[in-house]
């Protein structure tokens, strides 16, 4: 089973990696950039809330005694996780379509 700590740490590697590409800004209009920064910022503060309440700082030392507590963390973490690579793919395929426009369609794209 994966730690909280390492599940997190991937959250937060694909949340900026999406913040900084230019997916996100070319849908501005349905969801402000500001919006997903926003989202971000809440998880570091969960994140920090709960290191905050123990001297050891280690999410998966804080939940060490309460495992079906720390199971639905990482469902949740890894339903996050599974959100943002399927926004991250949408988000490239969008990208893709814009290239070539007619791509498919016969006689148009040549």
């Amino acid at each position: 089973m994966a730690a909280v700590s390492e599940l997190l740490k991937s959250c937060y590697i694909q949340f900026n990696s999406l913040i900084a590409s230019d997916g996100l800004a070319k849908h501005n209009i349905e969801v402000p950039l500001q919006a997903w920064k926003d989202e971000l910022g809440r998880l570091r503060v969960w994140a920090a809330n709960l290191n905050d309440q123990t001297e050891i700082s280690s999410l998966d030392y804080h939940l060490r005694d309460a495992s079906h507590i720390k199971d639905q963390i990482l469902s949740l973490l890894e339903r996050v996780k599974e959100l943002l690579s399927d926004l991250t793919e949408v988000l490239e395929e969008d990208t893709d379509k814009n290239l070539d426009p007619y791509e498919g369609v016969e006689g148009l794209g040549d």
